[in-house]
């Protein structure tokens, strides 16, 4: 959490960084994603600046919920970079 919060500040991203307990998972069964994802976790993506202590599956839920908003269209992650920009106006660390 310190690490994520001292990369948010370096990066004037601001410090509304949340763990990975506030984000959902895949069905364990079905390995879906939750059917309510952006109503019940839209608000959530939208005011965080960044999360900590994530695994690859909130990072594809997270953006999953963004991408059902409407804030997602084309999207190029970098491997070694936890750093995703999505617009000037939406960064956030994963």
């Amino acid at each position: 959490m310190l690490i994520a919060r001292n990369t948010a500040l370096q990066l004037d991203m601001g410090n509304k960084i949340f763990t990975a307990e506030r984000l959902p998972m895949l069905d364990t069964e079905t390995k879906t994603k939750p059917k309510n994802l952006s109503a019940d976790y839209g608000d959530l993506c939208l005011v965080a600046d960044g999360f900590a202590q994530v695994f690859p599956e909130h990072k594809y839920l997270i953006v999953e919920c963004l991408r059902e908003m409407g804030y997602v269209r084309h999207l190029h992650l970098l491997v070694l970079s936890p750093y995703l920009s999505l617009s000037s106006q939406h960064r956030f660390l994963l």
